[in-house]
């Protein structure tokens, strides 16, 4: 344990002498003989830091309690210590409320006692300031992440909307040449400019969905709905896909009255229910079912037939731009799908759920209704 600088105040100069045999050279020792001249001390160098403050009870100007009660101004970390002749509860009770005193010891004390007593107190010092430095290191490191989180969703929002104005005369332009007289290989690289504009367009359109969701600036109304207001129609893409692979959809919905924004619900429910399609079977069923829960609550789930997610997908789910596929194999999609939907779901205070079976998969989340 390094030295640590500790304030002895005792009216008495031979107990002064014999504390400070007692902890030299192990400590750094500073002492007075009069309270209010330690009090001065303590003002005038205001970039002391004591560990422990040791003081007696009984003196002329000050009494121990009113010493220590005052000195926290200055020294508010330091360890105190009460030295006492007196067996009087109620000026030691008072000493600890007003002080805040660590240990009060009684004279004449026991050296050995005493010296432990010191030792104690040091090292709840140290251990306290490691705390507070850790305390304030992890303040400011949350603060930097904030600035950080704030940055990067301005930035988001910046250049998604850069990307917007040059995608328009894309799209604007492809539209007219659509229009003119094309061979069947212009036509062909139109329809590709077209599908990739069209990609372009919704990983712009879900990051901005995203970030607003977070930053708490996307229009959001908590109300009152019944099931049937909620939107499930699949987009075209999303249809033709399920057509072609043949999967059924099965809904059971809830007779409840239901409490949330039911236009991002649904947006919810419809990503969830492209995202089974998409990984599901051919030929397979995908059932979106509910269950009453206790404390008037609602679990939504979307099963599907299909291959389990491997843990470390699992693990990173709902991250934005995460894509379980490794991106040299030009996995289709932006990660962002599961992405949009963890960020809707927190404004209703909820999260998704995901369960692995060995012949399906269970997407699921949990709303409030009411009586």
């Amino acid at each position: 344990m390094s030295a640590a600088q500790i304030a002895l105040i005792d009216d008495e100069p031979q107990i002064i002498e014999a504390l400070t045999r007692l902890l030299k050279p192990k400590h750094d020792i500073i002492s007075f003989t009069n309270p209010l001249e330690f009090l001065e001390h303590l003002k005038k160098f205001p970039e002391l830091k004591l560990s422990v403050i040791v003081t007696d009870q009984k003196m002329p100007e000050l009494t121990g309690a009113e010493l220590l009660e005052k000195s926290l101004q200055w020294q508010p970390s330091a360890i105190r210590i009460l030295l006492t002749g007196y067996s009087d509860l109620e000026t030691i009770v008072e000493a600890v409320n007003k002080g805040q005193i660590y240990r009060y010891l009684h004279k004449p004390w026991d050296p050995t006692d005493f010296a432990n007593t010191i030792e104690e107190a040091v090292t709840k010092y140290e251990l306290i300031s490691q705390v507070k430095t850790k305390t304030h290191e992890l303040e400011l490191a949350n603060k930097a992440l904030k600035e950080l989180d704030t940055t990067k969703n301005q930035f988001m929002v910046l250049i998604n909307h850069e990307l917007k104005t040059p995608l328009t005369g894309i799209m604007s332009y492809s539209e007219l040449l659509s229009e003119t007289h094309l061979t069947e290989d212009q036509q062909l690289y139109l329809n590709h400019i077209k599908k990739n504009a069209d990609r372009l367009k919704k990983m712009i359109q879900d990051s901005l969905l995203i970030v607003a969701a977070e930053s708490k600036t996307l229009p959001f109304k908590m109300e009152k709905f019944i099931s049937s207001q909620l939107d499930l129609r699949l987009s075209d893409t999303f249809e033709n896909l399920r057509q072609k692979k043949q999967v059924q959809i099965q809904s059971h919905l809830p007779k409840e009255t239901l409490l949330g924004d039911p236009h991002l619900l649904s947006q919810t429910l419809r990503r969830l229910l492209e995202n089974a399609i998409r990984f599901g079977k051919e030929e397979s069923l995908v059932k979106i079912d509910h269950k009453v829960l206790p404390h008037h609550q609602i679990e939504f789930s979307i099963l599907n037939e299909g291959p389990p997610f491997e843990a470390e997908t699992l693990a990173n789910i709902g991250k934005p731009f995460y894509i379980a596929e490794d991106i040299m194999k030009h996995s289709q999609g932006t990660g962002l799908g599961l992405s949009v939907v963890t960020s809707l779901l927190k404004l209703h205070n909820s999260h998704l759920k995901i369960k692995n079976n060995s012949s399906y998969v269970e997407v699921s989340f949990v709303i409030r209704f009411l009586n």
